[in-house]
């Protein structure tokens, strides 16, 4: 899934995210299976499905989504500042709260004609919005995006 996102694949990389994490979520699970067989109609057996509960690659969507999606990436240690460079795939909107080591940053990314959005930094970082065709300098607090 990072590959295809890092190829700029979203649609397709969330459409992975979809069919795997989902069809988990389908069957009430709270937690990732050690196995996933996408062929499965109904609820699988627990002996074939799963013989632990907690992997690492579980957090997949975790890191995925706010680092591809809302496109949120460190650009110097600890996050004195980011860039950010979204790609929604086929997402009317992706909004987000990104823990880091200076505070909580909110992105939250609205498509209209054009992509506009919101950022909101804590205090002591900077950064940097990538669009198609230009580059937005970011601020502490709440820096509006709008489509030009």
């Amino acid at each position: 899934m990072e590959a295809k996102f890092r190829a700029g694949m979203a649609a397709t990389a969330l459409d992975d995210v979809r069919k795997v994490y989902g069809h988990m979520l389908e069957f009430g699970a709270t937690t990732t299976w050690e196995k996933c067989d996408l062929t499965v109609g109904d609820h699988p057996n627990e002996t074939e499905a799963a013989g632990s509960r907690c992997h690492g690659w579980s957090a997949g969507p975790a890191y995925l989504l706010p680092a591809h999606v809302l496109g949120v990436q460190p650009a110097t240690p600890g996050f004195a500042s980011v860039v950010i460079e979204p790609n929604l795939g086929d997402l009317q909107w992706a909004e987000g709260v990104v823990p880091t080591p200076k505070g909580l940053m909110r992105v939250c990314w609205e498509r209209g004609q054009a992509l506009s959005g919101t950022v909101i930094l804590p205090e002591g970082m900077s950064g940097e919005v990538k669009l198609p065709g230009r580059n937005i300098a970011l601020k502490p607090g709440v820096n509006r995006i709008t489509a030009e």
